[in-house]
């Protein structure tokens, strides 16, 4: 990438971060460090053409999601999705497919200006946090 002067770095972090989750510290401490990597890495390699920005995803719909949380605190995976949607901008849970948008533009000519960012794509939860 940096022979070429471009590239495109492009992290998985979490909307967790930006919220307050008990019970969940150890995930929203790795997250939080995905972040901070991002900002710093592209403080890094900007100079070189290279852009280094994250995706914080909700909590998405994905068969490993409702696989993973069948019983988290009291809630099916069905219950917390309603229950997060219900405090979104955007009252639907997110997809793999939400992501694959944001990631697509994100490594884009587009997005040649964007970088040390989290662009979370949760249905604006965080914003009502």
């Amino acid at each position: 990438m940096r022979e070429r002067k471009w590239g495109r770095v492009i992290n998985m972090a979490s909307n967790s971060f930006g919220q307050v989750a008990p019970g969940l510290t150890h995930y929203i401490a790795s997250k939080g460090g995905v972040i901070g990597f991002t900002r710093a890495l592209a403080s890094e390699l900007g100079a070189d053409g290279i852009t280094v920005n994250a995706i914080g995803p909700g909590f998405t719909r994905t068969e490993g999601t409702l696989a993973r949380a069948p019983n988290f605190r009291g809630q099916t995976s069905e219950q917390l999705y309603g229950v997060l949607a219900e405090r979104q901008a955007i009252p639907r849970p997110p997809t793999p497919e939400d992501m694959a948008g944001m990631l697509s533009f994100l490594a884009s000519s587009d997005a040649d200006l964007i970088t040390a960012q989290t662009m979370y794509v949760d249905g604006g939860l965080i914003r009502a946090s």
